[in-house]
C-alpha cells in the first residue's frame, strides 16, 4: 500500500506531470461498468437510508472478498468504500458513509479506514489476523437489505480491478480528487476535504456516460 501523508508539500504541477505519465502507462479497463447503473436504476431500492460508519461498509466488502477467496489490501478497500460512496451519491442521492473524504497525495482517502488498516501494508486483510482491528468486527446485518444489494453490485463491478487500478481511476484527470488537489490547491493544504456535492456531480455524470472512457476515472 502506498504511504499516504497529510500536509504534502510537493508542488502540484510536479505531481500532475507524474500523474499524467502514470495514466499513460496504465492499460485501460476493457469493459464499461454500466451494469452497476442498470442494477440500481432498474430496481426500486430504498432511497432514504442513514449514512453508515465507514468501518461497517468496509467490513461488508471484506466479507464479500473473503467469501470469494479474493485478496483485499487496505488500498483496495479504501478505494472501494470511496467508489461505493460516490455511486450512492450519484445514483441514490444519499451518502453511504458518515465521514468526510479527504484528498491526499495518492487519491481520495477515508482517514479512519487508513489508520485502522495501515498495519497490513500491501498485504491482504484477514479477519483471522491478530492485528485485525476490533472496531471492524461489526455485525454487517446492521446494514439494511437494499444497501447490501447495492454494495454487492459495486463489488461485482469493481472486484476484478487491482488496488493500483482503482487508485489510478480515483485520482486521474477530472475526478473530484483532481479538482480538489490540483485545481483548488488541496496539495498545499492540510485536511483538504472533497465535498460530497462534487462527488455526487461526478458520479451522476458517469451514470449518464455509456462510453468506455467513463471507466478511466471514478
Amino acid at each position: 500500500m502506498r504511504k499516504e501523508k497529510r500536509g504534502e508539500s510537493a508542488a502540484c504541477a510536479d505531481f500532475h506531470k507524474r500523474n499524467v505519465l502514470d495514466r499513460g502507462s496504465m492499460k485501460k479497463p476493457l469493459t464499461i461498468l454500466w451494469g452497476l447503473v442498470k442494477v440500481i436504476s432498474g430496481r426500486r431500492l430504498r432511497m432514504e437510508t442513514a449514512a453508515y460508519g465507514p468501518m461497517l461498509v468496509a467490513h461488508q466488502f471484506i466479507k464479500m472478498a473473503n467469501q470469494e477467496g479474493d485478496a483485499m489490501s487496505p488500498l483496495k478497500l479504501i478505494k472501494l468504500v470511496y467508489i461505493a460512496h460516490g455511486w450512492s451519491l450519484g445514483l441514490r442521492d444519499n451518502s453511504l458513509i458518515n465521514e468526510d473524504i479527504f484528498a491526499w497525495k495518492y487519491g481520495p482517502v477515508v482517514e479512519s479506514l487508513y489508520h485502522s488498516f495501515k498495519i497490513f501494508g500491501s498485504q491482504s486483510i484477514s479477519e483471522d489476523n491478530p492485528f485485525f482491528p476490533s472496531a471492524a468486527k461489526i455485525q454487517t446485518d446492521l446494514i439494511d437489505a437494499d444497501t447490501k444489494e447495492f454494495l454487492t453490485a459495486v463489488w461485482n463491478a469493481y472486484k476484478k480491478f487491482s488496488a493500483l487500478q482503482l487508485s489510478t481511476m480515483t485520482h486521474s484527470y477530472g475526478t473530484p480528487w483532481y479538482k480538489v488537489w490540483i485545481e483548488m490547491g488541496g496539495c498545499k493544504k492540510r485536511h483538504a476535504v472533497i465535498p460530497n456535492e462534487l462527488i455526487k456531480d461526478h458520479y451522476k455524470n458517469l451514470a449518464t456516460t455509456r462510453g468506455a472512457s467513463s471507466t478511466n476515472s471514478q
